[in-house]
């Protein structure tokens, strides 16, 4: 078990403003009235031994203490719809994750207060249950921590769906409340979100209003923010100043249905790197992965694009990034996007409707990683730039000309660019998809050329992206006014480009230049540079846990995943060195002559020769020849036929033998078959 941190945690917050007793008390809600004067003491409720809080920049003794107005004023404007025992709760207890994480990575004693705690940004409020979850995982699964321990720093020193979150069918009941009842727009918004779910996935949302029981409840408060998953009672989802918009909601809306941010997910370290330095005092715990016994991936790849993503600035102390991707150039996809990725509405659907078709909604029929739509199972849902009855077609384009979607490549370099390149620039919302092929055993090389110019934003809203390992899964995505310096090479010989203006702005764009490239010695050479597979593969995330009904012996579980392989391929003849095919076996030489000059007896073998042993290939090659028909020879032979013979009361059969004539055009044992011997 994972002892708590036995350092002091001392928490302030540069810049926190001190609330005075002067404030108007009208401000103050009813419970924070009730509260003001009581005596509180947490001691017994938690352990917070050599664990120091503040609050208003004064030190909390939370095994005693007597709650101001200025306390009850601070506490209240942080509530979230708890109560200020379980914020005071909630906050003992991520200051003791925050004094862990701290101790992991080395850190000395740092600075935070319970006001920075509970920071205004964060999206996802925590309750009880979720803060005992996270001392749970890092009791049961020391590698949480172990991980922090073994990493490099400092030297530069859970997008999943939590398991017990699922609302039961697909039956969402929500409210909106009076709040909203001055600000149109922000309904309007909602509206929009829910519809958003509702066109994506087979979830049916019914507004119950004011009835009691597990709901949605959406309220006007300070910022946007939603509870992890379906709450025994109603769960807030606040659409504040700000969040009119239809992807905020649909995010929020994500959270309530319980899918967690991507970077959370038990398999993130793979994908990205948490830069802990930079993380703001108060929200180390924000970074944690969680574990494989909280969360399930239905076998869904970790996904750089989703709108449930953090994005690289993420709660940043110093203006340095938290997180950095661990693929080249992925920084700037990854953040608030104003769309569900695929892999989202995917998770969705296999989350919720996989029960609305047959069989279930996977299935080979649906390519690149499409399934069935749960709406009509005769039809896919397609990664983006992909369409179809079975995504087996290229997205026409959206307010733009693009040209032709499906090229061809060739030894030569050909060039594509963004609608409106070379004249007015491209038109604001707009978009166009491209799938580039090429010939088997070849790759697909890229390049960007000539000026770019996009508006620089992180993450990018207007981009170029570049799919060159596997189609269904999001590659870089270009933003900014340099030109990408990164050569491509597809992995197989398919790659897929999306220009996308998700902007009102416009700008010049880009031109990329394409080309076929050989690989693995197909097309010949003694030394040539492998060709490039992304591989799917399963890898499930495995967790122990007690297994019977006393809570005695450990289990081992294994949940679906999926994670990528990169393989180097050579052709035959080729071998792989230090990511280099190598010929290992000479051409073959001449064939010998045939054996015989028809009839389809004959034989003729050629041989080559081993240049770099060992070769398990065979060296020696023989097959058929001069299987065309002979002129013809007469064979005489011994024929029979059988007859009846004997009186009619005893019959038997007799053998008649007689010379025959057959003309043999073939070698014994072969037939005349289409004007051959086979």
């Amino acid at each position: 078990m994972v002892l708590f941190s036995m350092w002091v945690l001392v928490v302030l917050l540069a810049g926190v403003t001190t609330v005075t007793a002067e404030k108007d008390n009208a401000t103050m809600s009813d419970e924070a009235k009730r509260m003001v004067g009581q005596t509180i003491n947490m001691g017994s409720m938690m352990n917070l031994t050599n664990i120091q809080l503040t609050l208003g920049g004064l030190p909390l003794n939370m095994t005693g203490f007597t709650l101001t107005f200025n306390d009850a004023l601070i506490l209240d404007s942080i509530l979230r719809g708890r109560s200020i025992m379980d914020l005071l709760y909630i906050a003992g207890r991520l200051a003791d994750i925050e004094g862990m994480i701290a101790n992991a990575l080395n850190l000395p004693p740092t600075s935070v207060a319970i006001e920075s705690i509970f920071d205004p940004a964060d999206d996802i409020p925590l309750d009880r249950s979720d803060v005992d979850a996270i001392i749970q995982d890092l009791n049961d699964d020391p590698t949480i921590l172990d991980f922090l321990r073994n990493s490099s720093f400092p030297a530069r020193r859970k997008r999943k769906a939590l398991v017990d979150s699922k609302w039961p069918g697909t039956v969402i009941p929500y409210q909106i409340t009076s709040d909203f009842d001055s600000f149109p727009a922000s309904r309007q918004a909602i509206l929009d979100g829910i519809a958003y779910w509702e066109e994506e996935t087979c979830l049916d949302f019914q507004d119950v209003g004011a009835a009691a029981g597990s709901k949605i409840v959406f309220r006007r408060l300070v910022g946007c923010w939603s509870y992890l998953g379906m709450k025994p009672y109603p769960q807030t989802v606040s659409i504040g100043d700000g969040c009119n918009q239809k992807a905020l909601v649909a995010r929020e809306i994500g959270h309530a249905l319980g899918f967690v941010p991507e970077h959370r997910r038990p398999d993130r370290d793979i994908y990205v790197s948490i830069n802990w330095i930079n993380v703001r005092p108060g929200q180390l715990h924000k970074f944690l992965r969680s574990t494989w016994r909280r969360i399930i991936t239905l076998g869904v790849p970790y996904d750089y694009s989703s709108l449930l993503h953090y994005d690289a600035f993420m709660f940043n102390s110093n203006g340095q990034k938290t997180i950095t991707g661990r693929q080249p150039d992925v920084d700037r996809t990854f953040g608030f996007s104003k769309a569900l990725s695929f892999y989202d509405v995917k998770l969705a659907n296999l989350r919720y409707c996989s029960g609305s078709c047959p069989q279930g909604l996977e299935t080979p029929m649906c390519l690149k990683d499409g399934y069935r739509n749960p709406k009509n199972c005769s039809y896919c849902k397609c990664t983006d730039g992909l369409t179809g009855r079975n995504c087996e077609s290229v997205e026409p384009g959206r307010n733009a000309v693009c040209g032709a979607t499906s090229l061809v490549a060739n030894p030569s370099w050909q060039v594509v660019t963004s609608p409106g390149y070379n004249t007015t620039g491209y038109t604001a919302f707009s978009e166009c998809s491209w799938l580039l092929t090429a010939p088997n055993n070849t790759t697909i090389a890229m390049r960007f050329s000539g000026p770019f110019e996009f508006p620089c934003q992180s993450p990018c809203m207007d981009f170029v992206e570049v799919r060159f390992t596997d189609l269904a899964r999001t590659g870089p995505r270009y933003c900014c006014a340099t030109r990408p310096l990164q050569y491509f090479r597809s992995h197989g010989n398919e790659a897929l480009l999306l220009f996308r203006a998700n902007s009102s702005l416009s700008r010049q764009g880009f031109a990329l230049e394409y080309r076929t490239e050989p690989c693995g010695g197909c097309s010949g050479g003694d030394s040539v540079q492998p060709c490039l597979v992304t591989q799917r593969v399963m890898c499930p995330g495995v967790f122990s846990g007690n297994c019977n009904f006393w809570g005695f012996g450990r289990c081992t579980t294994r949940r679906q995943n999926t994670c990528y392989r990169l393989a180097q391929t050579c052709c035959e003849g080729y071998r792989l060195v230090n990511n280099t095919c190598y010929r290992t076996l000479s051409d073959w030489a001449a064939w010998s002559a045939c054996s015989t000059t028809c009839g389809g007896c004959g034989t003729r073998t050629r041989t080559r020769t081993c240049i770099r042993p060992p070769c398990s290939e065979s060296l020696t090659e023989t097959e058929r020849c001069n299987t065309q028909i002979c002129s013809g020879t007469t064979v005489t032979r011994v024929c029979s036929a059988s007859f009846n013979c004997g009186w009619w009361f005893i019959r038997r059969q007799c053998v008649r033998y007689f010379t025959c004539y057959r003309l043999n055009r073939c070698c014994t044992g072969r037939v005349e078959q289409n004007g051959l011997c086979n």
